[in-house]
């Protein structure tokens, strides 16, 4: 077959002075010759198409011969004829086990794809069973299955001459079927130190008599609820802690099964975990000036915070007695009873994730009349009272003081600046307001208290 394009070729001379078209330095742009395609002889239809990108798409497998007609611009025609195969590959396979394998889940994969045409074959298998293990290449694998329930299982075929495709079927793996979820969305959950998990059974499969265990991760094992329940945790140390569900039950037979969630095979490409981070409370403590206390006597207890913490509660005997911001981190209390009470701090903050720690003091407080006892408070003397500004407080020899604490009627303390120690100490009254103060002086040998009064 020769042709040639427009401006090639003498038209007195042509075609008796012919030469080779490839040698030609000049080509008509945009190519002036056309070509006619009929991709099927055998159909009894002239496609009668004109192009110049020779493509076709075939909806069906089969033998065809393609036609080629080329017309040049002095109507000279010749064609030529090419044999083809369109190939098709159709992916199947089946599937068996037996009871016996309720224990070790093993599946058999057989292959039963087809060619459309002997001119082909097979070259390549590529089986994903599913189940998030390593893939197989093999004609008929087995696989061994160690989560039960559902898996879409997927064959993919290449052949010879390019054809490739897939097909995904469910496989059904009986024995047992653990899983828990917690009760929210995700598979890692942030808990405060002290807090309580929850989780929820969702387990099945086709054991009976099923019995869950499970791990907390904390060095804590326990017997759960069946499915479809509740079960509880807590968690008192710090730390990053992966759970395991262990189902237990008995197969067909009498055999008793077992599988775990989350799967721990060493197969699986991608492990999944169900984790519990437990972050620690920030630290809170309490601290008290005067333990044991007197029956109404005021008692102050200042907080040791976290800087994380913005504000707190100071509840005694259950009853919330004062909220305060930082840095107010002061109480003072009088116990109204004889007796022990517990004084309870809760401070807090904003940022998520709250962990708010608490700490809690148990205080006795003592009959009042023995922190005035005559021996001792003899010894103490306090003037000028009433004072218009400074007080002396002096002890006799041998009774020294350790502190000096200063309060108005309502408990609250005030800071007063003093000189001296020892048996003798001068204390600046003259800052504060015109009234009667309760002076509570620590001694090596107990308490003393006494009632002062500023007029200025």
């Amino acid at each position: 077959l020769r042709y040639y394009q427009d401006g090639e070729e003498d038209i007195f001379t042509y075609p008796f002075d012919t030469f080779d078209y490839w040698r030609v330095n000049y080509r008509a742009i945009p190519p002036k010759e056309v070509l006619y395609l009929d991709w099927d002889k055998n159909d009894g239809i002239w496609d009668n198409e004109r192009t110049e990108v020779l493509t076709h798409s075939y909806d069906q497998p089969g033998d065809y011969t393609i036609t080629i007609a080329a017309i040049d611009v002095a109507g000279c025609t010749d064609t030529t004829e090419l044999p083809i195969t369109v190939a098709r590959v159709v992916p199947d396979f089946s599937s068996t086990s037996k009871d016996i394998t309720y224990c070790q889940g093993i599946q058999n994969f057989s292959d039963s794809t087809t060619l459309t045409t002997p001119k082909d074959k097979i070259t390549d298998w590529q089986w994903d069973f599913g189940d998030g293990k390593r893939q197989s290449i093999l004609t008929h694998p087995a696989h061994e299955y160690t989560t039960g329930g559902y898996c879409d299982a997927k064959l993919k075929v290449w052949t010879e001459s390019g054809c490739h495709d897939s097909i995904v079927k469910t496989v059904f793996v009986a024995g047992a079927r653990p899983e828990f979820e917690f009760t929210f969305l995700g598979d890692t959950l942030n808990l405060c130190q002290g807090g309580n998990l929850e989780i929820l059974n969702r387990s099945g499969g086709t054991l009976t008599d099923n019995k869950y265990y499970m791990k907390w991760g904390d060095n804590y094992f326990s017997s759960i609820n069946g499915t479809d329940t509740v079960s509880s945790h807590t968690y008192n140390t710090p730390g990053t802690y992966d759970l395991y569900l262990t189902q237990l039950g008995k197969a067909p037979g009498g055999r008793f099964c077992e599988r775990i969630f989350p799967d721990t095979s060493a197969d699986l490409l991608y492990k999944r975990t169900m984790t519990v981070v437990v972050l620690p409370l920030p630290s809170v403590s309490i601290s008290a000036k005067t333990s044991p206390t007197y029956e109404d006597h005021p008692t102050e207890f200042t907080a040791d915070l976290d800087p994380r913490y913005t504000r707190m509660k100071w509840y005694v005997d259950g009853i919330l007695e004062k909220e305060s911001e930082i840095p107010d981190n002061t109480f003072i209390h009088k116990f109204p009873y004889l007796g022990s009470s517990k004084v309870l701090l809760i401070p807090e903050f904003d940022k998520i994730l709250r962990c708010w720690g608490k700490h809690s003091m148990d205080i006795t407080a003592l009959d009042k009349c023995l922190n005035n006892v005559p021996s001792l408070l003899s010894n103490l003397n306090v003037y000028p009272n009433p004072s218009s500004g400074f007080i002396n407080v002096q002890l006799t020899k041998g009774i020294s003081i350790e502190s000096i604490y200063l309060t108005d009627l309502l408990g609250k303390e005030h800071n007063c600046s003093s000189s001296g120690q020892g048996e003798s100490v001068q204390i600046d009254i003259s800052e504060l307001e015109t009234g009667t103060y309760i002076l509570e002086v620590e001694t090596n040998l107990g308490i003393l208290t006494k009632q002062i009064m500023l007029v200025k």
